[in-house]
């Protein structure tokens, strides 16, 4: 079977298009469960190791696709098109990917080892705290109601493009309003110092938003703190991120 000829657009009003430049936002992507690969090495990324999710290449006009994937639909827009579309200056072409379906969180549901829950609302704070848990072998993420979506295209550039590596689970709840029962642990300016903290086989490590952190209200049966100067306030989320999934990792080497 041929695959079809390539889909040229030269208007930006055509449906088609519209669709993509939806997908530089989260409502977008959750719309349509499709998300943009902008850069060369992350849409390398994604042929290699997760082509089921291949949807479409999207080229400049002039320019020819090196990547042939079957049955991936192949896009050409003019180049003025193709500018607006790939605001990141990556360069043809760009991938459009599916998005797999984020299973519900449910109490029951605890791997072993470390279970990250991300409400950052930011797309590279959350893409950098993906390749950080994917670096230290976590393998469960929790998005909430707040979070932007983890295959944001900024996400998916600062993560490197470590989400196939990954299981998303979602909460529909708010963030502040989800009661996060044991074994979930808070990551917290006040709490029990993390170097002296006894981590439990599997667990759920909760971290703030941005900004916020962790509100004084929200329920958590434990918190961990990671010792710092006095007259600083708060460490970046994605550094608290990265120290405590360090410090657990030295203690538990062998959690796979």
């Amino acid at each position: 079977m041929k695959d079809k000829r390539p889909m040229e657009i030269t208007s930006s009003a055509n449906k088609r298009y519209r669709e993509l430049l939806s997908l530089h936002g989260s409502r977008g992507i959750r719309r349509l469960e499709r998300a943009i690969v902008p850069g060369k090495r992350f849409v390398d990324s994604y042929v290699e190791n997760a082509p089921q999710q291949c949807r479409a290449f999207v080229c400049r006009s002039g320019e020819k696709n090196p990547y042939h994937v079957p049955g991936v639909e192949q896009i050409v827009l003019s180049s003025s098109l193709f500018r607006t579309l790939d605001k990141w200056g990556c360069g043809s072409p760009l991938l459009e990917i599916g998005v797999p379906l984020f299973q519900e969180w449910r109490r029951d549901t605890w791997p072993a080892g470390c279970t990250l829950v991300l409400p950052l609302q930011d797309p590279k704070n959350m893409g950098a705290a993906l390749r950080c848990a994917a670096a230290f072998g976590i393998r469960s993420i929790i998005v909430t109601r707040e979070s932007v979506h983890p295959y944001h295209p900024d996400a998916i550039r600062a993560s490197a493009a470590v989400l196939p590596l990954l299981t998303v689970y979602t909460i529909s709840e708010s963030f502040l309003s989800y009661s996060w029962p044991e074994p979930f642990i808070a990551l917290h300016t006040r709490g029990t110092p993390i170097n002296a903290f006894h981590w439990p086989e599997a667990f759920g490590l909760v971290v703030g938003t941005e900004g916020p952190g962790i509100p004084k209200d929200t329920i958590t049966p434990e918190r961990i703190s990671i010792p710092m100067e006095q007259g600083v306030e708060s460490l970046n989320a994605t550094s608290a991120v990265s120290i405590a999934l360090f410090q657990w990792r030295v203690h538990n080497p062998d959690v796979r």
